[in-house]
């Protein structure tokens, strides 16, 4: 009888010690879990940070292309420049897998240049309507100005992806005194 009493205290503390640990364990799989999202979205927002960061500077690093070629072209008009499929080479460029630059007259506030070559010599005043998101975006580089920012463009199947896009301004202008800004866009998640 005296072993069943010295027994009972020690599965009662055995209990107790099983139970406690069975907490511990859940509530540093909670802190664990918890520690590693946290991580998992300060490197996501690293990461695009970074991202955002390198498409600026590209597009600076094609603003200077263009601002070299424009001097070393000084009695080029816009219309000679357009047709000129060096100077197209370095204005609208592949960007990643399916990004690209863009050219722009920033205070005529129309598309120059566009991979999609049925695009350009719009007005970007259209995108008031068509894309309120990116024409926010576009009208700060009206001007001269640089400008980016995040908008939802509409995929050929209905869905809507984020894209980053970038403008920054070309310290030189054409012979016939064409301001140009050169813009890059791209999916961010690419």
């Amino acid at each position: 009888m005296m072993l069943g009493i010295a027994v009972i205290p020690l599965v009662v503390i055995g209990a107790i010690g099983i139970f406690s640990l069975m907490s511990v364990s859940g509530t540093t799989e909670l802190k664990v879990n918890e520690i590693g999202n946290d991580s998992i979205k300060q490197s996501t927002e690293a990461l695009q940070k970074l991202a955002e960061q390198n498409i600026v500077e590209k597009s600076q690093a094609i603003s200077k292309e263009l601002e070299i070629y424009l001097t070393s072209h000084p009695d080029m008009t816009w219309q000679e420049l357009y047709k000129d499929p060096d100077f197209r080479a370095i204005a609208v460029q592949p960007i990643g897998t399916q990004g690209y630059s863009v050219l722009a007259d920033s205070v005529g506030f129309k598309n120059l240049m566009h991979n999609t070559v049925a695009k350009e010599g719009g007005s970007y005043e259209s995108y008031k309507t068509d894309s309120p998101e990116l024409y926010e975006i576009i009208v700060n580089m009206k001007g001269g100005n640089p400008a980016s920012g995040y908008y939802k463009l509409k995929e050929t199947d209905g869905t809507y992806r984020e894209k980053f896009i970038s403008y920054y301004p070309v310290n030189k202008t054409t012979k016939d005194g064409i301001h140009l800004e050169t813009g890059i866009t791209v999916y961010i998640d690419e």
